[in-house]
Parts: C-alpha cells; sequence; structure tokens
C-alpha cells in the first residue's frame, strides 16, 4: 500500500500541512520569548538555540520545496496555478517572516547582547520586534529606524533579504508561467479539437472507400485500384502522427507498410532477399527454419537509397525463442514479436547492430549515417486480421523522440495509428486471397 506524504515531503501542501506548521511555529515562537527568563546560561545559549534553528529550518524546507515544484510545473506548461498557491505563497512568506525573527531573538540570547539597535521605541515584547525586523527585511523596505549590530546577525539580514527577492521572483515566475500555460493550453484545445475532426473524418472515408472494393476483380486489377488507398493510408498515419506534436511540428514524419509471410509459404525469391539479413547466416533450404518474412510493399513516401536489393525483406525468427530475437534488426521484426505489438526506437544512434553480419552492419551503419537527418527515430506496430499478424506499419521521423519517450504517450501514438492499420490489414488479406485463387488456377 502506498503511504500518505509526510510533513516534510509532501506530495502537494495541504491544509493539514499548512495547520501543522502554523502549530509548529507558534510553539517554537513561545519558546523563543519564554526563553528569556530561563537562568541556566548552557541551555538558554547553546541547546535551545540549535533546537529551535533545527525546528524552523525543518517547517521552511518543505514549504520552499513544494513552491518550487509547483513553480516548475507551472513554467512547463503542464498546468496553471491555482487559489491553493496564493494560499502557499502567502503562507511560506509569513513562514520565513515568523521564522527570522525567532531565529533573530535565538542568536540574541546566544550571542548575550542585542543585535539590533532599535529605536527608543522597543516593545517589552522581544518577538513582535524581531517580527518587525523581520518583515521589513523580507520586503526590502528598510525605514532605518532598526540596525544590526552584531556580524552574524548582519550576515542573516543579508541572507532574509536574497529569500524575500527569490520569493518575489517565484512569485512572478508562477503567475508568469500561469498565464502563458493558458495560454498554450487554450491554443492546444483548439487545435486537437481540428485534429480529432480530421481524424474521425479520416476513418470514416476509408471505412467507405475499402468497403465499396469490388474483391471479384483479378488481383492486377484490385491492386492497382488500391494502391492510392495503401499510399493515403500511410500519409494519413504520417500526417496524424506529426500532429500530435503540433502546433508547431519540426519533424518530417513517413510510414511504410510491410507484409509478413511465413516462412513455410514464402516464395523463393524473397527467401533470397532475406538471406543477407539471417545471423547466423543460413542457405538453401535452412532458411525455411525462419518464423517469416517481412516484405515491404508501399510506402507513403519513398526515403532514397533504403538497404536491400529490390523490395526490402528482414527475416523474423521464432517468437518464443529468446536467443535468436537478439539477432533481428530492431523495428519490425521487434514489434511483432513484442507483447504489445509495437516498438519503438527512440534515437537510431542507439540500435546494436554488433550481432549482425559484418556486411549487413556494415549497410545498415551507412545507411542510418548517410540519412541522419532523415532517420533519427522510429515505431513499429503490428497490424493484425481475426488474431493473425499480417504486417508491420513503420513510421519514422528526422527527430529522435518523436514517438515520445514515456510509455503513455507511446501508447496514444499506437493507439491512435492502429484502426488504420485494421484497415491495411483487411487489403493485406484481399491481396492473399486473390494470390491463391491465382495460383489455383
Amino acid at each position: 500500500m502506498e503511504q500518505s506524504p509526510t510533513l516534510f515531503f509532501p506530495k502537494d501542501f495541504r491544509l493539514r500541512h499548512i495547520v501543522t506548521v502554523s502549530v509548529i511555529l507558534v510553539g517554537i515562537g513561545i519558546l523563543a520569548e519564554v526563553t528569556q527568563y530561563l537562568d541556566s546560561s548552557v541551555l538558554k545559549r547553546v541547546i535551545l538555540p540549535i533546537v529551535v534553528g533545527l525546528l524552523v529550518g525543518a517547517c521552511l524546507f518543505p514549504l520552499v520545496v513544494t513552491l518550487t515544484k509547483r513553480l516548475t510545473t507551472v513554467i512547463g506548461g503542464s498546468t496553471t496555478a491555482r487559489f491553493q498557491d496564493l494560499i502557499l505563497i502567502g503562507f511560506t512568506y509569513m513562514s520565513v517572516i515568523i521564522a527570522f525573527g525567532i531565529i533573530y531573538q535565538m542568536l540574541e540570547y546566544s550571542a548575550g547582547k542585542e543585535v539590533f539597535a532599535f529605536s527608543p521605541f522597543r516593545t517589552k515584547l522581544r518577538l513582535i520586534d524581531n517580527l518587525y525586523v523581520s518583515g521589513i527585511t523580507i520586503t526590502t523596505v528598510g525605514y532605518g529606524d532598526v540596525t544590526p549590530t552584531f556580524w552574524f546577525t548582519k550576515l542573516l539580514v543579508v541572507v532574509e533579504s536574497l529569500v524575500g527577492i527569490l520569493l518575489t521572483a517565484t512569485v512572478l515566475g508562477l503567475f508568469i508561467g500561469s498565464l502563458l500555460s493558458s495560454q498554450q493550453q487554450d491554443q492546444q484545445r483548439r487545435w486537437y479539437a481540428g485534429l480529432q475532426r480530421r481524424y474521425l473524418q479520416a476513418l470514416n472515408e476509408y471505412f467507405d472507400t475499402i468497403n465499396s472494393i469490388d474483391t471479384k476483380v483479378d488481383i492486377g486489377e484490385l491492386k492497382k485500384k488500391t494502391l492510392s488507398i495503401r499510399q493515403g493510408l500511410l500519409k494519413t498515419i504520417a500526417s496524424l502522427v506529426q500532429a500530435q506534436y503540433a502546433p508547431a511540428p519540426s519533424a518530417k514524419v513517413c510510414a511504410n507498410w510491410m507484409r509478413l509471410h511465413t516462412a513455410l509459404d514464402a516464395e523463393r525469391k524473397y527467401l533470397d532477399l532475406a538471406e543477407p539479413y539471417t545471423f547466423p547466416l543460413l542457405r538453401g533450404e535452412a532458411m525455411r527454419s525462419l518464423w517469416g518474412i517481412l516484405i515491404l510493399r508501399e510506402w507513403g513516401e519513398q526515403p532514397p537509397n533504403m538497404p536491400g536489393s529490390g523490395e526490402l525483406v528482414l527475416p523474423v525468427y521464432d517468437p518464443a525463442d529468446p536467443a535468436k530475437i537478439r539477432s533481428q534488426l530492431s523495428g519490425a521484426p521487434h514489434a511483432i514479436t513484442n507483447r504489445d505489438g509495437y516498438h519503438i526506437v527512440s534515437d537510431t544512434r542507439s540500435i546494436d547492430l554488433s550481432n549482425q553480419d559484418p556486411d549487413v552492419r556494415n549497410r545498415m551503419e551507412s545507411y542510418f549515417a548517410e540519412h541522419s537527418n532523415e532517420l533519427r527515430s522510429f515505431a513499429s506496430v503490428r497490424i493484425e486480421y481475426s488474431g493473425r499478424v499480417v504486417g508491420v506499419v513503420n513510421i519514422q521521423s528526422s527527430e529522435p523522440d518523436l514517438c515520445g519517450t514515456t510509455e503513455y504517450v507511446q501508447r496514444t501514438i499506437v493507439d491512435m495509428i492502429r484502426p488504420f492499420t485494421r484497415y491495411l490489414a483487411r487489403l493485406a488479406v484481399y491481396d492473399e486471397a486473390k494470390e491463391k485463387e491465382q495460383k489455383q488456377q
């Protein structure tokens, strides 16, 4: 069970924390006021000042940490300032004033003499005077009726003045950040409202288009009629991924579709094309030991000089054999073997090709190096039909981390892509049915 936050490390400063800190500070203030009546020199000048100093620090620490976290969060643009933040700011100011007032008074007992030179109108309650000094110091007012006379007090006054300036800067930063965050969130709401309309419109259009396809025509005619649909789907996927980074996407994104063939059913030419990418190298009928072969079919936008002769072909090893999976190239094969059905490469420079055949390694490394500006990261999403894997959609970007560094962002992107991959899966099934029909004839 998750433990509730404590006073000294609160996740968020709430009313119970304010009450607790207030009670502690009031208790310390009373202790500081009655300390002047104690006779014990060691207790009055050493022990109590140390204890009071530690208690004051323990009270201020969670306030400062919480206020800093809120400032960072607001300026980061993920939220706006709340009414609770106003209470936190005001309470922090008051706590610092009281804390330094108590410290000034305990310092007076510890030094054994007055550490401030007051005007003739000093009150009988020393704590009130020290709170007054603390208040005009933190606000950097400085009326001139009180001056520090002890060297350590002079240093403390400087420290409190800097704390006051820091708090003022924090307040300004909090609300300036809040204003910018509100504007950013409003802009994102408008953008995503438009994106959602595009998303639903595209889904409906492709649904109607694919349902209207005449599957009775021959395979050549079918592929000719559906080619524009396939490429349109891939371009739509790429544009939606890029739009997720609105309102100012800077990345160039493209998508491609790879069909999966089980190795036993794969044509000889595909086995031959996949052979250079297998490791350890397989020969002849030994290629049939592969679990499957991915064959690049259509591109939404053709990147130049892709490695591979003719169509790009990648081997897929048995998902139940971890030792063989390690031999796979990063990307699409991993999307097939991963339980989640997708694989993210946040930066192609992080890909380890040391387990590959030297020829494959050299070709892939030179490709990544040559096209480092166009291909920095990619996501491969498995496409399924009726529980059967039929292929993979690859989305690649010119910037690293386009698909996000957190699992939540990655899953959001993948969930957005999957409805469109189901349309591609239906087209792949049409292809397979027609190919079998053609072989039987």
